[in-house]
């Protein structure tokens, strides 16, 4: 088969716009796992939300206070590129409204071409919206043709990779999104949470990351070079504001026999720079400085500054820097990308 034809199919996440028209406080919404905001821009002519959920099926609950007109907009994704929109289409299955299906053939929907739907809310209550997602296919000369607003050039040679990113779940794909993604998850009921574990332990897998989601983090950290690398386990208990550069570990110790057995507890307003090691059951105070590669396993106060010793100087002369190993069961190093043999 040429590789053009060759189809592929995901379910991208949803968006859905729920706008209160000319009207506020007139409702509230519950969902099981979408995202909701409600971004200043969306609040010109009523009160807005925005839900984004990556289930093939959904139900979302508006509690409705009093009478009012909803105006419920079904869209693809808002995913962008060098800040270019891509036209990602996503099937609606079904939409229904307390049980009523409102379509009886799919909906093919983008975030540009939404499907709109507008509903008289005559009395209080509650009312129950379900979609159900059907999986898009496309061949890739459909899925490049839908591109042409981007260097189609560009998209064609790293392919594999934007496929890659659209398969995952676009609630993950940001530091400030995989952090909503963990609250939103930790709310789930135990017999819900086994999926979107996984989910999120693979994200981190593939960024050599480990963020126990049992570890108790008061408020999203700020992570200056992303989470690749971090280390935090299970039981740390992280208070609000921490500043944590690549590299950094907040582990355990596991040890019965040792005094410090457990993980570190860190107040707030915490910097812990590049590389740093807290082990054990330590105690981290408010407003401290962590300095690059320290590494505590003893409490600190507040207020304060964690820094390594100096390190010496030490002048030899002709030292030998070459690294020494066994390859093929021979000994010896390697000297601009060569292999030297050397009797031992």
């Amino acid at each position: 088969m040429d590789t053009l034809q060759k189809t592929f199919s995901f379910s991208p996440s949803f968006r859905i716009d729920v706008l209160c028209v000319n009207d506020t406080d007139c409702i509230d919404i519950e969902t099981t796992e979408c995202e909701i905001s409600k971004p200043d821009w969306f609040q010109n002519n009523g009160e807005g939300f925005i839900l984004v959920g990556k289930n093939e099926e959904e139900t979302i609950h508006i509690k409705v206070h009093k009478k009012c007109k909803l105006r419920i907009g079904f869209k693809g994704p808002d995913i962008r590129i060098k800040n270019t929109r891509i036209p990602i289409q996503v099937i609606y299955k079904t939409i229904a409204i307390d049980g009523n299906k409102l379509n009886d053939t799919p909906i093919l929907c983008s975030y540009e071409l939404p499907y709109t739907y507008n509903l008289d809310c005559d009395q209080v209550g509650e009312i129950a919206i379900k979609i159900v997602q059907e999986p898009y296919s496309y061949t890739k000369e459909e899925f490049l043709n839908g591109l042409m607003v981007i260097n189609s050039k560009y998209i064609e040679e790293r392919f594999d990779d934007f496929i890659s990113d659209f398969k995952s779940s676009t609630q993950l794909n940001k530091i400030e999104n995989f952090w909503k993604y963990r609250t939103q998850m930790l709310k789930l009921d135990a017999s819900k949470q086994s999926d979107a574990l996984h989910k999120y332990y693979a994200y981190l897998d593939n960024r050599n990351s480990w963020i126990a989601h049992n570890a108790k983090i008061i408020s999203e950290p700020i992570f200056p070079h992303g989470i690749s690398g971090i280390f935090i386990s299970g039981g740390a208990k992280i208070g609000r504001n921490c500043v944590i550069f690549q590299q950094v570990t907040i582990g355990s110790n596991t040890l019965s026999d040792s005094s410090s057995r457990g993980a570190p507890t860190i107040g707030d307003n915490v910097y812990i720079g590049a590389g740093a090691k807290i082990i054990g059951k330590v105690t981290i105070g408010n407003n401290v400085r962590i300095g690059a590669n320290a590494v505590v396993v003893t409490d600190v106060p507040d207020n304060s500054v964690v820094v390594m010793n100096k390190p010496r100087v030490i002048r030899k002369e002709n030292m030998d820097n070459k690294f020494y190993h066994i390859i093929n069961g021979i000994y010896g190093y390697h000297l601009d990308g060569k292999f030297f043999p050397v009797d031992k």
